[in-house]
């Protein structure tokens, strides 16, 4: 009798396991920062907080009342963290190092996200995130972007775990601009069409495995929970009032996005955005002049992704349409607001293509024609449709 074993062949496909990363601790609610000890006091009683201005102003006291019943010290605040680069991670890793912390506290969005998980990745420490904006989905991965001095981007930088809680405070979120929870939806759009794309070409997720089927369905989810509760929570987020939608697409934002796109597999979405930073068309950091809002520049290249795949007109336009409906891009003008180079254009479609990039994750074939020519007809269509119903950008997500 033959029992099972793996043949060493190397022409055969890489034989991997199913793989899914998550935080251990997952939390969600009105004044859930005012719990924070309660999650993390295990970890150790020296914490070390990292936050930009604007986010301690609204969750510090919380955060430090709740670590002080739990019988944890804080032992260093890093209140001006703005921008991931090398310099800056070298700073403030430095002064955690000093403070003799056993975890680190990230109380913000996405900067702080990138900076505080480096620290807490150098040290081989714990990093509890307190999310003040559910803008996109980086607080829950292992995964941080890091900038060159200039605010261009330089890299992705993987850690071994993902954050080990994560903490979203409701309360603060709907107080938070709308224009946030929009652009996290428009980076939680792309999840269900990058994990489909990455599982019909059997490629190897961003967690080093297959996605398993509880991922897969995780990032399945995200779109139906979009389309069903998006409008609700843009209303709701306006009002600055915590409702049920408004709760859902917070948790879609974060915690389904985050092991969706980390575990289930990215393609075109995300591989066609790096070509266009890379081209300098637009930049992720905010404090760089070509700064375009992530979920902003995803939903357009996940359209882009599905007409390179060739995908039902129906189903292209459904996405359209909710892309528009919640003010989300769905043109070069809504983008840049205005026509791009077409240089840069071709420029951005050839790093698309590059060795490094996820685009090349997917079953379809790429070349930077085919990139160009799917971007250009995105445009197209986006267009037709605004003309088709006579779109005013009066929906729930503009202003």
């Amino acid at each position: 009798m033959i029992t099972y074993r793996i043949e060493e062949m190397p022409w055969l496909k890489p034989q991997v396991p199913l793989v899914m990363k998550a935080p251990a601790i997952y939390v969600q609610g009105p004044d859930a920062s005012k719990d924070t000890g309660k999650y993390c006091g295990h970890l150790g009683k020296k914490a070390f907080i990292i936050g930009g201005q604007t986010a301690l102003k609204k969750a510090k006291e919380n955060v430090v009342s709740s670590l002080a019943s739990a019988g944890v010290e804080v032992v260093g605040v890093e209140g001006n963290a703005s921008i991931c680069t090398d310099k800056e991670n070298g700073r403030i890793l430095e002064a955690a190092k000093a403070s003799g912390c056993k975890f680190v506290i990230g109380v913000g969005g996405g900067s702080v996200a990138d900076i505080a998980r480096v620290v807490a990745g150098k040290l081989g420490q714990p990093l509890v995130m307190v999310g003040t904006v559910a803008s996109m989905a980086g607080h829950t991965s292992a995964l941080s972007v890091i900038y060159n001095d200039d605010a261009t981007w330089n890299r992705y930088e993987l850690f071994p775990e993902d954050t080990h809680a994560v903490i979203m405070d409701s309360k603060i979120i709907a107080d938070a601009p709308v224009e946030q929870l929009i652009n996290g939806m428009g980076d939680a759009m792309c999840i269900k069409f990058e994990m489909e794309a990455s599982k019909r070409a059997e490629a190897v997720t961003l967690v080093g495995g297959y996605p398993t089927v509880t991922s897969m369905l995780i990032a399945r989810e995200c779109w139906n929970q979009l389309r069903e509760f998006g409008t609700q929570a843009i209303v709701a987020n306006k009002a600055k009032m915590v409702t049920p939608a408004l709760e859902r697409i917070i948790e879609t934002n974060t915690l389904m996005a985050g092991v969706g796109f980390e575990s289930g597999g990215l393609a075109g979405g995300h591989g066609i955005h790096d070509g266009l930073v890379g081209a300098g068309l637009v930049a992720l950091h905010k404090s760089n002049k070509a700064h375009k809002p992530h979920g902003q520049v995803i939903s357009f290249t996940t359209i882009t992704q599905m007409v390179m795949e060739d995908r039902p007109a129906a189903e292209i336009e459904e996405a359209i349409a909710w892309a528009q409906s919640v003010g989300l891009a769905t043109t070069f003008k809504d983008l840049l607001g205005k026509d791009p180079d077409e240089e840069v254009l071709w420029n951005g479609a050839k790093k698309s293509c590059m060795r490094d990039k996820v685009l090349l994750w997917g079953a379809t074939p790429v070349s930077p024609a085919r990139v160009y020519a799917a971007m250009k007809t995105a445009d197209a269509l986006g267009h037709e449709y605004k003309e088709k119903t006579k779109w005013e950008k009066t929906g729930p997500g503009r202003r």
